[in-house]
C-alpha cells in the first residue's frame, strides 16, 4: 500500500553487497554517538544512512563535500534534537531525509532550498514543533508527519503541488488544516488525517474533489464525529479505499481497501453508523458498548460489504447477535451478517452465546457465507453453535476455539433438540480446539458431525472430551473413508486420551492412525 513506499530505502540499502563503491555508506545500529570522523567516510557520498544510532547532535556540515548525496537517514537516534542552519546549504542533491524517530524540535531554514527533495520523513518526531516554510519544495512527493507534534500546518503546503502522500495522523497538537489548502493538492494520493474538531468534515468537499486519490486514512474522536462523517462520505465513498478509526486507540490495520476500527471509544447508546462498502470492522476495548453486536453497529442498507468482523476486549457484550420473535423472521433484523465470511472474537469476558435466539423465535439465514469462525479467551462462554441455527453455518470452512476454559459442547443442543442425531456441515475443513478443559462433547451423545470435506483436526489438551463425533464417507464395504483428510494433531502428552477417545466407527481410529502426529505447541 502507499504507506509502505519509503520502506523500499531502507530494505535497498541495508543490502550487505552495496556498498562504497556505489557511493552507499551504512553506518547502521553501530552505537555511534557522534558522526563518523573525516577517515571514515566515503568519498562524496550519494546514499547515507546512520539510523538506530545514538547519535547526540550533527556537526555544523557533514566532513567531505556532499554534492551529490541523494538520500540521508538519521532516524532512529532517540536523542537528536537539533540540526544546525548551515547543515544542509550544500545539500542541493538530496531527495530522500528521513529524521524519523528523534526528539528534532525545529528544523533549519536552509532545508527550504532543497528543492530537489522528494520524501521528508517526520514520523514520530512527537517534539517538532516547527517546520520551515516548503513553498519552494516542489518536487516533494512524500511528507510524513506520522504523530509528529506540529502545532499548524507548515507554512507553505498548500503549494506542493507534486505531493502524492501527505500523513497528519495523529498530530496531537494540530487542531485544523485551513480551508483552502486541500484543494491544492490535485495529486494526493494518500491523504491521512485526524477530524480534530470536526476538520476534516470541513474539508471533506476539497477531498471530493481530488481525481488521483486512492487512499484515505482519518481517525475520528466520537462516534458522533464518525457518524456525521459517514453521512457526508456516502456520495464518493466507493471512488476512494479508506482506513477509518474511531477512539483513543491508534491502531490501523490496514488489511483491506475499506476498513473501520473502533478503538478504546466510548460507544454508549448511539449506534454506530457503517459505511455501506466496509470490508472489516474492528472493535478493540470499546466502553459502553451494548451487550449484541446487532444493537451497537447500523447499516442503512441490507446490500452491504461487510466480509469481516473482529471484537477484541469488550467487557460488556453478552452475544453477537441477539434475535427475538419479533425480528428473526427476516434476515432484514441483521444484515452486517448477510456476508460475513470471517467472525472473531477475543477476550470477551461476558460472551456466554454467540446467538441468542427466543424459543419461540424463528432462525433467520443469518451467517449463511460464514466461512472461518474464531472464538479465543472468552472465558464465560459454554456452547458454542446454537442447533437451531445449524443450517445456517453450511458454508463453514474452519472452526478455531481456543482457551475458552468453561466450554463444554461445540454444538449447543437443548432438550427440545433431543431426537437431533446428524450435524451436517459440508464444506468444513478445519476443526480446531485448543485449551478446553472443560469440553465434555462436541454434539449431544448420540449425534455425529458429518464433514466429508475435514482436512485438518487439530486438539490440544481437551482432556474431558471423550468422544469425536466427526462422521466420514462410507464405502461400499462400510468401512468409512477420510477423502481428503491430511492430519490429526494432538499434543504430545495426550497419547493416552487418544487410545481412550472414541469415534464414530470402530475401526475409525486403526484408519486413522497414519494422519495422527504429535506437536509440542498448539501453533505449530
Amino acid at each position: 500500500m502507499a504507506s509502505a513506499k519509503m520502506h523500499d530505502v531502507v530494505r535497498d540499502m541495508a543490502i550487505t553487497s552495496i556498498g562504497p563503491e556505489f557511493g552507499y555508506m551504512i553506518k547502521a545500529e553501530m552505537n555511534l554517538v557522534e558522526l563518523p570522523d573525516e577517515h571514515g567516510w566515503v568519498k562524496d557520498p550519494k546514499k547515507l544512512s546512520l539510523m538506530g544510532n545514538n547519535i547526540l547532535k550533527v556537526p555544523l556540515s557533514l566532513p567531505p563535500k556532499c554534492l551529490s548525496l541523494s538520500t540521508l537517514i538519521l532516524s532512529s537516534n532517540p536523542n537528536l534534537s537539533e540540526i544546525p542552519e548551515s547543515f544542509f546549504r550544500e545539500m542541493l542533491a538530496l531527495k530522500v531525509l528521513d529524521l524519523s524517530n528523534t526528539a528534532i524540535e525545529t528544523l533549519p531554514n536552509s532545508i527550504s532550498k532543497l528543492e530537489n527533495l522528494s520524501a521528508l520523513r517526520l514520523q514520530h518526531c512527537m517534539k517538532l514543533k516547527y517546520l520551515p516554510s516548503l513553498a519552494n519544495l516542489r518536487g516533494l512527493k512524500k511528507l510524513d508527519l506520522h504523530e509528529a507534534g506540529i502545532e499548524v500546518v507548515p507554512q507553505g503546503m498548500g503549494m506542493l503541488i507534486s505531493i502524492e502522500y501527505l500523513d497528519l495522523l495523529f498530530c496531537q497538537n494540530l487542531k485544523e488544516i485551513p480551508t483552502g489548502i486541500l484543494p491544492n493538492l490535485s495529486s494526493l494520493q494518500y491523504l491521512g488525517v485526524c477530524c480534530l474538531e470536526t476538520t476534516i468534515i470541513r474539508n471533506l468537499e476539497e477531498i471530493a474533489r481530488f481525481k488521483k486519490l486512492e487512499t484515505l486514512e482519518c481517525q475520528f474522536d466520537s462516534i458522533q464525529d464518525f457518524n456525521h462523517f459517514v453521512n457526508k462520505f456516502k456520495d464518493f465513498q466507493d471512488a476512494i479505499g479508506y482506513s477509518l478509526g474511531v477512539g483513543t486507540g491508534k491502531d490501523m490495520m490496514r488489511w483491506s481497501k475499506y476498513e473501520l476500527v473502533i478503538n478504546e471509544c466510548e460507544i454508549g447508546e448511539e449506534c454506530v453508523v457503517l459505511p455501506d462498502n466496509l470490508e472489516d470492522l474492528w472493535i478493540i476495548g470499546g466502553r459502553n458498548m451494548r451487550s449484541n453486536l446487532n444493537r451497537t453497529v447500523m447499516l442503512e442498507m441490507e446490500a452491504n460489504e461487510l466480509r469481516r468482523c473482529h471484537i477484541f476486549y469488550s467487557e460488556e457484550i453478552e452475544c453477537v447477535v441477539e434475535l427475538d420473535s419479533s425480528s428473526s423472521s427476516s434476515s432484514l433484523c441483521c444484515p452486517i451478517l448477510d456476508k460475513l465470511e470471517l467472525l472473531q472474537l477475543w477476550g470477551l469476558p461476558k460472551l456466554c452465546e454467540l446467538v441468542r435466539v427466543e424459543e419461540a423465535a424463528t432462525p433467520p439465514h443469518i451467517f449463511s457465507n460464514l466461512k472461518k469462525l474464531i472464538i479465543q479467551h472468552c472465558l464465560g462462554i459454554r456452547k458454542l453453535l446454537p442447533l437451531k441455527l445449524q443450517q445456517a453455518f453450511q458454508n463453514l470452512e474452519e472452526i478455531h476455539v481456543e482457551s475458552c476454559y468453561q466450554m463444554e459442547e461445540i454444538i449447543a443442543s437443548s432438550d427440545s433438540d433431543a431426537s437431533s442425531d446428524k450435524f451436517t456441515f459440508p464444506k468444513l475443513k478445519v476443526l480446531s480446539l485448543l485449551f478446553l478443559p472443560q469440553l465434555k462433547s462436541i454434539c449431544n451423545a448420540k449425534g455425529v458431525m458429518v464433514c466429508d470435506s475435514i482436512e485438518e483436526i487439530r486438539i490440544w489438551r481437551c482432556r474431558e472430551l471423550k468422544r469425536i463425533p466427526v462422521q466420514f464417507l462410507l464405502l461400499d464395504n462400510g468401512q468409512p473413508s477420510p477423502l481428503r483428510l491430511k492430519e490429526i494433531k494432538i499434543d504430545e502428552d495426550s497419547k493416552e486420551w487418544w487410545e481412550s477417545v472414541e469415534w464414530d466407527h470402530l475401526n475409525a481410529k486403526n484408519l486413522l492412525n497414519p494422519f495422527l502426529k504429535y506437536f509440542a505447541y498448539p501453533w505449530d
